[in-house]
């Protein structure tokens, strides 16, 4: 039987960001009105660069409240 520490996973940020976002929706039984840029759903938004991991900007509410 493997060791948890031999059956660690890493996950890429990009696979993180998914889980964080709309594998919480799913989670939550909310997926008709948030967890994906669509038009009708709920979307608070962080454009993030994924090479450096970095927050370029937030958008909350339809309104820029961090650029960076």
């Amino acid at each position: 039987m493997a060791s948890i520490a031999e059956a660690r996973r890493d996950l890429s940020l990009e696979d993180a960001v998914d889980a964080w976002t709309a594998g919480g929706t799913f989670a939550e039984h909310a997926e008709s009105r948030k967890g994906e840029l669509r038009e009708g759903l709920a979307a608070d938004i962080a454009i993030v660069d994924f090479e450096s991991a970095q927050v370029k900007a937030t958008v909350v509410g339809g309104r820029l409240v961090y650029e960076g």
